[in-house]
């Protein structure tokens, strides 16, 4: 039995598949508190709708789906149901928040995973009060396919990122989100212009 805040269709706004239909599979718990964080159903313990295995799988409606959270990885089943998802065919975005060791549900049908499912780590900065919660041996098994996502809040947050890049190789594509009322786009701009980051891809929100 996996608890749901819900299943929906939309939008991919994350990885490297953003902008596809998608169903999204939305789990409920959380593992992090993190200072920012406003919706409360998927970060605590949540007694939402109950599915089966099954039911969850007879209501994806598109080939691209997506696991989010709260923290999917630390949902009891969560390997069966990567592996019934998988096993119909399906591409598969999983997203994590970056403090869950992700080699065990890497190698989950190796082969298969290779080919159609992606990790977006949404990797928590420091001004989330969770940055001691990363688990940084995540950076070096993630793929050109995968997506390590960073929101950053002031630049504290930035200098942050780009230490933690340097000191950290990954073959992940790295997204720069700036929040709302934090860092502007321009001073992302500045900063990425001055650093040569060219590895760095910002993503603009849209208003």
């Amino acid at each position: 039995m996996y608890r749901i805040v819900k299943i929906f269709n939309n939008i991919e706004i994350k990885g490297l598949r953003a902008g596809r239909l998608a169903t999204y599979i939305w789990l409920s718990g959380c593992n992090l508190k993190c200072n920012q964080c406003t919706i409360k159903k998927s970060s605590f313990p949540y007694q939402g709708l109950e599915l089966e295995l099954e039911g969850i799988i007879n209501s994806i409606d598109y080939a691209n789906v997506t696991i989010i959270g709260g923290e999917p990885l630390i949902h009891p089943g969560i390997e069966n149901l990567i592996k019934a998802i998988l096993d119909k065919g399906y591409f598969l975005n999983v997203e994590t928040n970056g403090s869950i060791a992700l080699l065990p549900y890497m190698t989950i049908k190796a082969d298969v995973i290779r080919n159609t499912c992606i990790f977006t780590v949404n990797y928590r900065c420091p001004s989330t009060g969770m940055q001691h919660k990363m688990w940084n041996l995540n950076l070096e098994l993630l793929r050109p396919v995968d997506v390590i996502r960073f929101t950053v809040y002031d630049m504290d947050d930035v200098n942050f990122v780009r230490e933690l890049l340097h000191k950290n190789s990954t073959k992940a594509v790295k997204h720069i989100v700036p929040a709302k009322l934090g860092v502007s786009v321009q001073e992302l701009n500045d900063y990425m212009l001055d650093y040569q980051l060219e590895d760095w891809c910002l993503h603009i929100p849209i208003l």
